[in-house]
């Protein structure tokens, strides 16, 4: 839902029931999105390329998250 500024700019307003999240739980949730997007990418290489080994595969896995897909493909 969105509220009105005194400027007439669209703000998110939070809904009552939703509390902000600790800094744990925020740390919590960052390592948690981590995990799935490294496995995603693992999951990926892995499937194009089923032959490289364990040392491969986390190289390119390396290779994709510092420099992006296009790059990372050519590790």
């Amino acid at each position: 839902m969105r509220e009105l500024t005194a400027k007439g700019e669209g703000r998110r307003r939070r809904s009552p029931e939703r509390r902000e999240l600790t800094p744990e739980e925020r740390v919590e949730a960052a390592v948690s999105m981590t995990n799935v997007v490294t496995q995603l990418c693992i999951d990926s290489i892995r499937e194009r390329e089923p032959w490289l080994t364990e040392e491969q595969l986390i190289a390119k896995a390396r290779a994709r998250f510092m420099f992006g897909r296009e790059r990372g493909r050519r590790a």
